[in-house]
């Protein structure tokens, strides 16, 4: 066993450099921020806005990507699955797929399930399942497309 040599610490470090520059492998994996650009400027602002009323976004609604737009779509999936039992899960794990839910996002489709929609559903509809409202809502839009 004396006989193997232990790789240069050079080696070591110029890995770990190598590592920090480009992340871990699944960072960036999913299609969050390719999603997020192929939107429209309006419709990337009108998701921001909507992640700023469920209470998940706290910077500026600008239409553009950063990590504050990347924590509350994170957040948003969570939310969405967590207040539907996980019943509606939204798939962000291409970005065909996230551009849908951000664009379904924008056009105020799980507004039930993020901050209970507006006074007036939430004073009318209170006896409705929101992840009905929300998969109604969803269908409607997938149909129009």
């Amino acid at each position: 066993m004396s006989d193997m040599k232990r790789p240069p610490r050079e080696l070591f470090a110029a890995a770990l450099v190598a590592f920090s520059l480009t992340g871990p492998v699944w960072a960036g994996q999913d299609g969050l921020r390719e999603g997020f650009n192929a939107l429209s400027q309006e419709e990337r602002i009108a998701v921001q806005r909507e992640l700023a009323r469920a209470d998940l976004f706290f910077a500026p609604v600008d239409g553009h990507w950063n990590s504050a737009t990347e924590r509350a779509l994170r957040r948003s999936v969570e939310t969405i699955a967590l207040a539907s039992g996980d019943r509606l899960h939204p798939k962000i794990n291409n970005p065909s797929a996230a551009s849908r839910f951000m664009s379904d996002l924008g056009a105020r489709a799980y507004r039930r399930l993020l901050y209970g929609g507006s006074l007036f559903e939430r004073v009318f509809f209170l006896s409705e399942d929101p992840v009905l409202d929300a998969q109604a809502a969803l269908a409607k839009r997938r149909s129009e497309r």
